[in-house]
């Protein structure tokens, strides 16, 4: 599978990388370990890595700096045992995630993911997986230390995401750009 993620500043991606670690003291395992925090924009099966990345460069090209998003709140995917920060869901937000959708329509081939138009709940998960017991442990945690926090989308990066047993168990890095228009693919 691939996916095409927004990525943050350093800042953010640090203090959110310090709450994971901190989550995995509470309940004793991070299932996120070497996941960059991200919003994801979209998820494809297949995917034809070349033109996609040639379009992505246009895309981002052609984008305008971003405001900052802000976190204030915390959400979950009961089902799967997610907890997540949720940021408010901007006029910018939306734009550049509409405006993703509608460059790369022709890319879309799976009408039942979570990030088409329609289903897509914006998110930066924190802890996943989590049993009932790791679930209130996160929770009662969060609720003494939460405050709020702001981030600058920086990155726009297409990722392949490798399953084993249907989990994620890890993922590379096929591009990147910035959204100050320089590519830094790796």
């Amino acid at each position: 599978m691939y996916a095409i993620i927004a990525t943050f500043d350093r800042v953010f991606t640090h203090k959110i990388t310090e709450l994971q670690n901190e989550l995995t003291n509470v309940i004793g395992t991070n299932q996120l370990a070497g996941v960059e925090p991200h919003i994801t924009l979209a998820d494809y099966n297949e995917l034809d890595v070349h033109l996609y990345t040639e379009k992505l460069g246009e895309f981002v090209a052609i984008q305008e700096n971003m405001d900052a998003v802000t976190f204030p709140y915390i959400g979950i995917f009961p089902t799967n045992g997610t907890v997540f920060l949720a940021p408010t869901v901007t006029n910018e937000l939306l734009k550049l995630y509409h405006s993703y959708h509608d460059y790369f329509k022709t890319f879309h081939g799976n009408p039942n993911s979570y990030y088409v138009p329609g289903k897509w709940v914006p998110h930066c998960t924190i802890a996943n997986r989590l049993q009932t017991k790791q679930f209130l442990s996160v929770m009662e945690y969060i609720y003494e230390k939460f405050d709020f926090v702001t981030a600058s989308i920086e990155k726009l990066k297409l990722i392949k995401v490798n399953y084993e047993n249907g989990s994620a168990i890890s993922s590379s890095i096929l591009a990147e750009y910035n959204l100050k228009r320089m590519e830094t693919s790796r």
